[in-house]
């Protein structure tokens, strides 16, 4: 039975303190975007159910509170979309792709008036 042994370096980058403190604090905002997204996908995946059940459940509910129950459920999912796209655009912009600029400001400025009207709801 033939065996290689494959020797070798890793290459090493040498980084200034400057460059150290600049990636600590890069890995704990991506670490904290991603908590935030990753908490509220788990929470509109409790919403998507409650509102199955509500539908499956209570089908005699007039058309006024299932129109309700539905309008907020729709606005719950538009709200995901958006915070996906902020963080995935977001995640973009901090590793060093520039080109996805504007499409951040859209999706923060969409996500935002959108959270606010659900608030006002």
């Amino acid at each position: 039975m033939n065996s290689t042994t494959v020797t070798g370096t890793s290459p090493t980058f040498s980084m200034s303190n400057e460059q150290k403190e600049l990636l600590s604090g890069l890995h704990s905002t991506l670490g904290a975007v991603f908590f935030g997204f990753a908490a509220g996908a788990i929470l509109y995946g409790i919403t998507v159910r409650q509102a199955y059940q509500y539908f499956t459940e209570y089908t005699k509910d007039t058309i006024y509170r299932k129109s309700i129950i539905g309008l907020v459920c729709s606005l719950d999912s538009m709200h995901l979309a958006f915070a996906m796209s902020v963080v995935y655009n977001l995640m973009l912009q901090l590793l060093g792709f520039s080109h996805s600029g504007p499409a951040v400001l859209l999706s923060v400025k969409v996500h935002f008036r959108l959270a606010q009207f659900m608030h006002s709801i």
